[in-house]
């Protein structure tokens, strides 16, 4: 099992994001980035369909953004449905909030 030296990543942390000699860079994520750091390994490795938009208001921000849904085929066919994403910090032990923005009727 993998132990760290209490305060050993702080400095690091604090320094320059590296982490402390002799220790793996991808062994441990401090706190309140880890969210962060599964969203941008997810979203480089995404492949968004044709129909789908994703859209950041603050480019920095991974954690707040915008999905657009273009229904293709079907008795939906034709809507267009945008949603509001927000991730908490300490994702994924907290639920994402989704709020949709258009309301669903036919």
């Amino acid at each position: 099992m993998y132990k760290k030296k209490p305060g050993a990543w702080k400095k690091a942390v604090d320094a320059d994001d590296s982490p402390p000699e002799g220790e793996r860079k991808h062994s441990y994520v401090p706190p309140g980035q880890q969210a962060r750091f599964r969203l941008q390994r997810d979203f480089d490795h995404m492949d968004c369909p044709p129909n789908v938009e994703i859209y950041f208001p603050d480019v920095g921000d991974l954690q707040n953004f915008s999905l657009q849904l273009r229904i293709i085929e079907g008795y939906w066919s034709g809507g267009h449905f945008e949603f509001k994403i927000r991730v908490p910090d300490r994702f994924p032990f907290e639920a994402i909030n989704i709020v949709a923005l258009d309301k669903v009727r036919k």
